[in-house]
């Protein structure tokens, strides 16, 4: 993996959007919002280029407008690697909160 994904500064937004997919299991535009990233597509294929795996799902909301409002999902099944670094990251975050 690249990128600091254990701290909080000069975090870029693919691994702002990892660590939300981690913490939540999912992140939507309307949830990307809130870190001020624009092209959340952008960061889940980067993402996807890694070899995380992650599933577009089409949802029902009252944010939606006249198009489908899409979740990414962050998939149970990943490589070794990813489940490696996803197991590690959420042992290193529950020591934070804690």
């Amino acid at each position: 993996m690249y990128g600091n994904l254990y701290s909080q500064n000069n975090m870029s937004q693919i691994d702002t959007v990892l660590q939300h997919l981690i913490a939540f299991g999912s992140i939507t535009r309307n949830d990307a919002k809130q870190y001020k990233i624009k092209y959340l597509g952008k960061c889940i294929s980067r993402l996807k280029d890694r070899g995380i795996n992650i599933k577009t799902e089409l949802c029902d909301s009252i944010y939606r407008s006249d198009s489908a409002l899409k979740a990414y999902v962050l998939c149970k099944e990943q490589p070794m690697q990813v489940k490696k670094m996803i197991d590690t990251f959420r042992v290193n975050n529950l020591k934070k909160t804690a």
